[in-house]
């Protein structure tokens, strides 16, 4: 298995706030899809040189899908984007707010900081440099 996870959602509560956000943050494109899923919103997440064998995943606006500090929390990639430290400058800049400082988890394994979206979700990145 190459991929623990291959799909993941983002809940959000206002979808043109949150595509702002994460198009910022994660230098990505964010196509607004209504139709796919009947009664919900989602916002496909895109970035540069993504492919099918890729995690994917997308923000989605609907019943159950609830914004908050105790979902699942995910780390996001930036390894092609700055690392750690540049990501959080994105976050803020973008109106999220930084939880805590990078912190090195190993030599070996690289760098996380943790952050709040502007939906209001815990969530983190992770990168090989600081």
């Amino acid at each position: 298995m190459a991929n623990l996870i291959n799909w993941l959602e983002i809940p959000v509560s206002d979808m043109e706030r949150a595509k702002k956000f994460y198009e910022q943050v994660l230098n990505a494109k964010i196509e607004i899809d209504e139709q796919m899923a009947p009664g919900f919103k989602m916002g496909m997440i895109n970035t540069e040189g993504m492919t099918l064998k890729d995690l994917g995943g997308s923000l989605v606006q609907g019943a159950g899908y609830e914004p908050g500090q105790s979902n699942t929390l995910v780390y996001l990639n930036a390894n092609e984007t700055g690392g750690c430290d540049a990501f959080l400058e994105r976050v803020q800049q973008a109106g999220g707010k930084v939880t805590g400082p990078t912190m090195q988890i190993s030599p070996d394994i690289g760098f996380c900081a943790f952050f709040t979206d502007t939906e209001g979700n815990r969530m983190a990145v992770h990168s090989q440099n600081k």
